[in-house]
């Protein structure tokens, strides 16, 4: 699974507005949605809700309602899920990617199951990495 680490930004309002967002994960995936399927890059991924950027989706409208599938790694030991209700709130294009704000009407337990799973992995990479900085400060 690849995670990516957001830059860090010392600052009470930025801390502020993280805590009331609440934790955000990014991740890989395979999503399927309105007839296609890909790789999509999931973004400030929460129970409610995900950015997903892919060369491969277009075509979905601002306000409309759909069914996605997320197909997770199968590391997460989590299958396929299927009954995931979200909103189209905003799309971007460009002719690079598309990229596209869910908020989530309806999830399933399997959803947050992948939630927490994405949740522990960022933990684990955070707990290694401050790990190597100290190690890495006391040979210094």
């Amino acid at each position: 699974m690849l995670f990516l680490k957001k830059k860090e930004v010392e600052s009470k309002t930025v801390d502020f507005y993280k805590a009331a967002r609440g934790d955000r994960y990014t991740t890989l995936a395979r999503v399927a949605i309105n007839g296609f399927e890909g790789q999509g890059l999931l973004r400030n991924v929460s129970s409610g809700g995900f950015c997903m950027e892919s060369k491969t989706f277009a075509g979905l409208d601002v306000g409309s309602s759909y069914t996605i599938q997320i197909i997770p790694e199968a590391s997460a030991g989590i299958n396929r899920i299927d009954d995931l209700t979200v909103e189209v709130r905003w799309a971007r294009t460009s002719p690079e990617k598309f990229a596209v704000g869910f908020q989530v009407l309806q999830s399933s337990r399997s959803f947050e199951k992948y939630v927490e799973y994405i949740r522990a992995h960022r933990q684990l990479q955070n707990r290694q990495a401050s790990e190597e900085d100290i190690k890495a400060k006391r040979e210094y």
